[in-house]
This record gives structure tokens, C-alpha cells and sequence, in this order.
């Protein structure tokens, strides 16, 4: 996805703008009123993008591992996460063909990434396939 290559260095820059700081207050707030993640669980972000919530659930003592299918933004991720002296796993890779073992992980988190997956069927069943049974999966 080039697109993403070439807007990910600027791309947390919408963030700190009057909706993008707005957008970010109520996605984390909803997802997380839903998600509710334990500290120690193991939770896959997928379309990870710069990192924004890999970074949100790590700090919440999440172990996290963020796929995404842009390098660049995963360059970006790494890097904040570092900063933060956050250990996130970071893979480039995408939905539909995950290279995890079944059952691998407690959550399954997604957001803002699925708007632009065109095989929802194939990446849900990749999403459930790597679920640990009675996980949760929030996109």
C-alpha cells in the first residue's frame, strides 16, 4: 500500500488537530469501554498503522504484537514505541494471511484498518483463526 508508505511520516500530525485529537478521544473510549483489555493478555493489532493503539494497549500492560502492511508506518511505530521504552512486537504482513500458530492470542484488535481490507470474509476467518477460544475481537 503506497499510499501509506508515502503519508506515514506525517500521518500522527492529524492527531493533534481540533478533530483528529476529538476522533482519537472517542475511538479509544469506545473501543475500550468495549475491548477492556487485562494487563498480561496477548493482543494482536492488526493494521497497526504508526502504532496508536499497540502503543495505548501496551501501556496498559498488553502484550502486544502490531502487523501492518506499510513499512513505513511500521518504521514510525517501532520508533514511538521505542521512545516509550514499550516491547511491541512489530511485523510487516497482512490480514489474510496470518503467520501466527491457531489460537495465539486473547484479543484481536482492529482500528480504522478495515475500511480498506477487500476480502472481509478471508480476513475474518484469519482474525478468528488465530483467537484463542472465548477471546474477543474488536474491529
Amino acid at each position: 500500500m503506497e499510499i501509506f508508505n508515502s503519508a506515514a511520516k506525517e500521518y500522527d500530525k492529524w492527531y493533534t488537530t481540533k478533530i483528529g485529537e476529538f476522533a482519537d478521544y472517542i475511538e479509544t473510549k469506545l473501543a475500550l469501554e468495549m475491548f477492556q483489555p487485562d494487563k498480561g493478555m496477548k493482543v494482536l493489532d492488526v493494521g497497526c498503522g504508526t502504532g496508536n493503539f499497540s502503543i495505548k494497549l501496551a501501556e496498559m500492560g498488553c502484550k502486544v504484537v502490531g502487523i501492518d502492511v506499510s513499512e513505513e508506518m511500521l518504521s514510525v511505530a517501532k520508533k514511538k514505541a521505542e521512545e516509550k521504552g514499550l516491547d511491541i512486537e512489530f511485523h510487516k504482513m497482512d490480514v489474510y494471511n496470518l503467520k501466527f500458530p491457531n489460537k495465539e492470542f486473547d484479543e484481536v484488535f482492529s482500528m480504522a484498518a478495515f475500511e480498506f481490507i477487500i476480502k472481509a470474509d478471508k480476513a475474518y476467518a484469519e482474525m478468528y483463526r488465530v483467537l484463542k477460544d472465548k477471546g474477543h475481537l474488536l474491529i
